[in-house]
């Protein structure tokens, strides 16, 4: 599985390379869905934490805590 995705990877980079666009595009773009993923998962585990675990914190605190939690696992 992991050898078809890495082909179909390299034919996307590929294509992007015959048309004349660099790789920035490219890894841009997996940055900013990793991003949006990281905060959807941040606003639904402040939103569970936050009647249970969490009642007299501020959500935004919360909520940016989280999206950087993402962040650093993905870096």
């Amino acid at each position: 599985m992991y050898g078809l995705l890495e082909e179909k990877e390299k034919k996307i980079k590929e294509g992007m390379k015959i048309m004349g666009m660099n790789s920035m595009p490219y890894y841009m773009s997996w940055i900013v869905w990793y991003m949006i993923i990281g905060l959807i998962t941040a606003i639904i585990v402040t939103l569970i934490l936050l009647g249970s675990v969490f009642p007299n914190s501020d959500p935004l605190i919360l909520i940016l805590f989280y999206w950087f939690f993402t962040w650093s696992l993905i870096g």
